[in-house]
Formats: C-alpha cells, sequence, structure tokens
C-alpha cells in the first residue's frame, strides 16, 4: 500500500490530504466516497512522485450516483478476484 497526497476542492477551498491506497483508482474510490470533497486536483504518489490530474470532465457526483446503483460491493470485487 502506497501514500498519496490527493488535491481536494470542498466548500471551504483547496486543500491537499494524504491517504492510503493500492492504487491511485483506488485513491479515487477513496476521494468518490468523501461526500464532502466537491473537485479532485493532482494526485501524487509519495514513493516516486509520479502524478495523476484527474479530469474536470469526470463528476464526482456522477461516480457517486453509479456507486449507489451497486447493492454488492463485496460480490464484484471477489468476481473481479475469480475472474483473474
Amino acid at each position: 500500500m502506497d501514500e498519496y497526497l490527493v488535491e481536494i476542492i470542498t466548500e471551504e477551498g483547496k486543500d491537499t490530504i494524504k491517504t492510503f491506497g493500492v492504487s491511485v483508482i483506488d485513491v479515487v474510490n477513496t476521494m468518490v466516497d468523501l461526500i464532502h470533497v466537491q473537485e479532485l486536483g493532482e494526485i501524487t504518489r509519495i514513493k516516486d512522485q509520479q502524478s495523476w490530474t484527474f479530469s474536470q470532465q469526470i463528476s464526482l457526483e456522477e461516480l457517486r450516483s453509479l456507486k449507489a446503483l451497486i447493492k454488492d460491493q463485496a460480490q464484484i470485487k471477489l468476481s473481479l478476484v475469480e475472474e483473474s
């Protein structure tokens, strides 16, 4: 598991937070779960300084809506593990 710095925008303004994840996708998924996060900026993996910029064309609200449609997230993870 790696450490990441994530630039976020909330009602209070712009901030940078530290989080942990297996991948950048894991980090984005965590940010989707944080309702107070309105937008994402740059995501930087601390160990090698690799960075990703979250596209403004992808809405966190849309991702939250799609995630809410998933009834059993554990089943999806189990299915992905079985297929790989």
